[in-house]
């Protein structure tokens, strides 16, 4: 029984590890800095209108 929870959280933080290196990885691209503070000075501004209707 221990055994396998300790497979299960050893599992998980496998998974928590390489969702970490995925996202640094992005951060570390040439272009993330500019994506950032295209992010930021947009202040919460879409550039296009949200999908919403009577359907929604």
């Amino acid at each position: 029984m221990a055994y396998q929870t300790s497979l299960r959280e050893r599992s998980t933080l496998d998974e928590l590890m390489n969702r970490l290196t995925a996202r640094i990885a992005v951060l570390q691209q040439p272009d993330a800095r500019q994506k950032l503070n295209a992010l930021l000075d947009a202040k919460g501004a879409l550039t296009k209108r949200p999908n919403a209707g009577a359907t929604y």
